[in-house]
């Protein structure tokens, strides 16, 4: 199974080693955000926010949170859209490329998330819900981008 193949590099990926770091949420998902009928928007929830790879937050919000057909199609232009913003605030010397392969390395957190939040939550039926969905998707961006190769 994937968290299997996954789970000998956990240390590795979990401190992004070798990887570039920056703040990040940790938990950049729809739940943890607002928006104004104009599309402007709020992030909420600032429990885990850390340093960490960049990757995390990306890998969540598109990986992990959207519907798979939606991120499917709409991926490409989220992650260009955000690497275009990065370069604007200042970010240098970091291409589309590099951002890509961050997501496909973040994407993981999805595991993480699901197996820690499902040993950690009580059982409820919604609860379950949201782990299974949440894995579902994950598994298949994962599966996707073969962001297993990412980890070797």
């Amino acid at each position: 199974s994937i968290i299997e193949e996954f789970t000998p590099h956990y240390g590795r990926w979990c401190c992004g080693s070798g990887k570039n770091l920056t703040l990040v949420h940790s938990d950049f998902r729809l739940d943890n955000m607002l928006f104004d009928r104009d599309g402007t928007g709020v992030t909420l929830d600032w429990q885990t926010f850390s340093s960490g790879h960049p990757g995390r937050d990306t890998g969540l919000f598109i990986g992990c949170s959207l519907a798979t057909e939606i991120r499917r199609q709409s991926e490409k232009a989220i992650l260009a859209a955000y690497h275009q913003r990065m370069t604007a605030l200042g970010v240098t010397n970091y291409s589309f490329e590099e951002c890509f392969d961050d997501f496909r390395w973040g994407v993981f957190i999805g595991l993480q998330n699901v197996v820690i939040g499902m040993n950690a939550v009580q059982s409820t039926e919604r609860g379950l819900k949201m782990f299974r969905q949440k894995l579902a998707k994950c598994c298949a961006t994962i599966m996707d981008h073969d962001a297993l190769q990412v980890l070797h």
